[in-house]
């Protein structure tokens, strides 16, 4: 029996020397810009290789901590690699994830670093996540335009999941992207608190050849703004899709509700200024003080033969205000030699870069257009009325004042602008004397207008338009 058991261990500890020593060498090279200090390295079963107190130190200000790293499985093929206690440390920012969990990776330990990265994982999930970061007082002002004291910002997640990961040098995807349970907080911002039970992506991809971004669905659920644990404000649920082919691009979109509790925000400003709030919020919301908003959008670009056709179909509902629908159609005529196909890819590799203007004219250049309309309908559910009292009281004016003074400024407005033509004129005041609930109005668009002059100078494009109004 003893000597079996020498005989087996005689196999058994050069396996064992093998991985913990392949696990000390590759963390050792774990990263190429910086040093690398790996504590003990052990084998706690056959499957499980274990290295801990492990650091990596860049420039002498930017550390990553890891307090214990583990791998499953065969070396060469593990199950999974487990991290815990991680910190990473830089100028101006902290980061602390709890636990990292990787299925199914492709290393044992990944090469980040390496010019020819290739990676991947079936699953991962980072759980107790928290970033907090400075943001300087000049990044402050450059967002708000206005003078303001540097802040930290801290945000806390309960767990972050990526499926089917695939990364290299030059591109990556995930099947999906999920965030649970996120609250963030600002100092400059006192009981201040974002809440968001979840946000998942899915179809994610990055890379090559322009850095694009591409997201095939978006689900949000739960978006809250809190005021000393009060709810003001909120998102239900947002969810959106969108897809590429060869033929057509499509894009849907609903928003089940979202909503502004005017009663808990008039308790939170200043006494001088809740009077305002009161207005704006008996004309927004009459007496109910809660702004609610619904809607849904869907538009498609599809091929049709030498050309294509632009189309969308969307509303917005604020019940006890108003309602507003949004259609448009737009033949598209593609310039010779040029397919649908080659730009749909072009938008593929253009689509949600960072910067959505870049070269826009260059991305639209081989498209010409012939023609197209657009329709907007206002439908009110009692904002009008309210704005008109309040708007009459405001100026001192009987309401029948308030018309005429009004259809005054319109008729001057017909004489410069195409928009308000004595057809739109009448329109308009028919709905704001309450004589009609519904306004429609319909713009035509001539093959003549270059679509440059959409990007370049919309104000231009308005002296092209043909322009009905109607009213029920």
């Amino acid at each position: 029996m003893v000597s079996s058991l020498v005989f087996g261990m005689s196999l058994f500890s050069p396996l064992v020397l093998a991985d913990t020593q392949r696990l000390e060498e590759d963390l050792a090279h774990w990263s190429d810009a910086g040093h690398v200090r790996v504590g003990e390295v052990r084998q706690v079963a056959d499957d499980l290789s274990r290295a801990s107190n492990i650091s990596i130190v860049e420039n002498s200000d930017t550390r990553l901590q890891v307090e214990q790293y583990d791998v499953e499985g065969d070396y060469d093929a593990p199950d999974r690699v487990v991290m815990s206690g991680l910190v990473l440390t830089a100028p101006d920012v902290r980061m602390e994830v709890g636990r990292l969990v990787i299925d199914e990776p492709s290393k044992a330990v990944w090469e980040l670093d390496h010019p020819e990265l290739e990676l991947s994982a079936a699953n991962i999930v980072a759980q107790d996540v928290t970033l907090a970061t400075r943001v300087s007082g000049a990044d402050m002002r450059a967002y708000s335009g206005d003078p303001a004291p540097p802040q930290r910002i801290t945000m806390e997640v309960d767990a972050i999941e990526a499926l089917a990961l695939d990364v290299s040098s030059e591109h990556g995807s995930l099947g999906s992207l999920t965030l649970k349970g996120l609250s963030s907080t600002m100092s400059g911002l006192d009981g201040w608190r974002l809440a968001l039970e979840s946000l998942a992506l899915s179809d994610f991809s990055w890379g090559a050849p322009r850095g694009a971004l591409l997201v095939g669905g978006m689900t949000l659920a739960e978006l809250a703004v809190n005021k000393d644990d009060v709810q003001v404000a909120g998102i239900t649920r947002l969810t959106s899709t969108s897809e590429i082919t060869a033929e057509r691009l499509t894009s849907h979109s609903v928003l089940d509700e979202a909503f502004v509790d005017f009663n808990q925000l008039i308790g939170l400003v200043p006494i001088e200024d809740r009077s305002a709030i009161r207005m704006v919020t008996n004309v927004m919301t009459g007496d109910s003080e809660r702004f609610t908003m619904s809607g849904e959008g869907a538009g498609v670009i599809e091929a049709r033969g030498a050309s294509l056709l632009a189309h969308s179909d969307s509303h917005l509902d604020i019940p006890g205000s108003f309602g507003l629908t949004l259609d448009y159609e737009f033949p598209l005529a593609l310039s010779k030699g040029q397919t649908a196909e080659e730009l749909f890819t072009r938008f593929a590799d253009y689509s949600l870069v960072l910067d959505p203007l870049e070269e826009l004219g260059d991305f639209w250049l081989p498209v010409k257009p012939l023609g197209g309309h657009l329709s907007v309908v206002y439908h009110n559910q009692g904002m009008i009325d309210r704005l008109m009292s309040v708007a009459a009281v405001t100026m001192g004016q009987s309401r029948s004042e308030l018309l005429a003074s009004m259809s005054a400024e319109l008729e001057q407005g017909e004489q410069r602008r195409s928009l308000t033509s004595p057809q739109v004129v009448g329109s308009v005041l028919k709905l704001l004397a309450g004589e009609a609930s519904t306004l429609r109005l319909d713009l035509e668009l001539p093959p003549s207008v270059a679509i440059h002059k959409l990007v370049n100078n919309p104000e231009g494009v308005v002296e092209h338009l043909v322009v009905t109004a109607s009213t029920e």
